[in-house]
C-alpha cells in the first residue's frame, strides 16, 4: 500500500504546482465565501419559520413565502469546510518558490542574475529537499566539479572566520561570492563539490551556456520543491476529493428540486 501511495504521489497532478492552479480558479473561491457566510445566516434565520403568509393591504389575498433551499446547505458548508482546510494547508506547506514561480518564464521575468539560482540551489540543501536526487541530477548533467576535501575545509574555515554577523555559518555547504561566479560548495558522500554560476569559459562568461544551465538548475530546484511534503499533499488531495463529492451531491439536489418546481 505504501509503495502504491508513493507511486501515486510522484505523478505531476499531485504536485504543488497543480494545487496552485486549482486554488486560483475563481469559482472555487466562492466555497470560501460560503464557508464564511453560512454560519451567520443560519444563526439569523434559526428561529424563523420556514413558511409564513402575508395579507396584502387587508385584501384577504395571502401570499406564502418559503425560506427553504433546494439543496442541503449543511452539505455545501461541509464541502466548503473541506476546501478551506485544504487551502490553509496549501498556504502553510506549499514552498514559496512554487507559489512565486509557475514557470521558468516567470523566473526570468523577475530579472534575476544568473547567480541567483545558486542561492535557490543552496536552499535545497538547507531545507533538505531530496538532496540525493538533486545531487544525482546536477552531477549527471556535469554541472558540478569535484574539489579536494582539504580545499573545501580551507574555504569553509576562511569563510566562517570572515563572515558577517547576519551570514549563515558554512557547515557542510555554503555559498561564496567570487569575482566571476557565485559558487555553492557542498559535501556529499565524503566528497566535496562546487556548483557555480554564471558559466565561465576561457575566463569569460558564456551567455548561451549560462542561460541553458540556469534553466536546467531552475527546473531541478522546482522539481525538488514540487514533490515535497508528500503526506500533506495526500491530505490536501483527500480533502479536495471530499469537497468535490459533497459539491456534486448538492448540485444534483439543486437540479432535481429545480425540475420538480418547474413541473409543479
Amino acid at each position: 500500500m505504501k509503495t502504491m501511495i508513493k507511486k501515486f504521489l510522484k505523478k505531476p497532478h499531485t504536485h504543488w504546482q497543480s494545487y496552485k492552479n486549482l486554488f486560483q480558479i475563481t469559482v472555487f473561491k466562492y466555497l470560501v465565501t460560503w464557508f464564511a457566510i453560512v454560519p451567520f445566516f443560519a444563526l439569523l434565520l434559526k428561529n424563523m419559520p420556514q413558511e409564513f403568509k402575508i395579507d396584502i393591504l387587508h385584501t384577504k389575498i395571502e401570499y406564502s413565502f418559503n425560506f427553504g433551499l433546494p439543496f442541503s446547505w449543511q452539505l455545501l458548508w461541509f464541502s466548503s469546510l473541506s476546501f478551506v482546510i485544504a487551502y490553509v494547508l496549501y498556504l502553510i506547506f506549499c514552498p514559496s518558490f512554487i507559489r512565486k514561480y509557475n514557470s521558468f518564464k516567470d523566473y526570468i521575468a523577475m530579472m534575476h542574475s544568473p547567480r541567483w539560482v545558486i542561492w535557490e540551489s543552496k536552499n535545497i540543501f538547507n531545507k533538505k529537499m531530496d538532496v540525493d536526487k538533486f545531487y544525482k541530477r546536477i552531477s549527471t548533467k556535469k554541472y558540478v566539479e569535484e574539489i579536494d576535501l582539504s580545499s573545501f575545509e580551507s574555504l569553509k574555515k576562511e569563510y566562517n572566520e570572515n563572515k558577517k554577523e547576519d551570514s549563515e555559518e558554512f557547515k557542510d555547504f555554503g555559498v561564496i561570492i567570487e569575482e566571476k561566479q557565485t559558487k555553492l560548495y557542498f559535501k556529499y558522500n565524503n566528497k566535496a563539490f562546487g556548483l557555480g554560476m554564471p558559466i565561465i569559459i576561457n575566463n569569460n562568461e558564456d551567455e548561451v551556456q549560462t542561460r541553458i544551465v540556469e534553466k536546467e538548475l531552475y527546473w531541478e530546484v522546482f522539481g525538488r520543491y514540487s514533490a515535497s511534503f508528500p503526506k500533506i499533499r495526500m491530505t490536501i488531495l483527500g480533502l479536495l476529493s471530499l469537497s468535490t463529492i459533497l459539491f456534486i451531491i448538492v448540485l444534483v439536489q439543486n437540479i432535481y428540486n429545480g425540475f420538480l418546481l418547474l413541473l409543479n
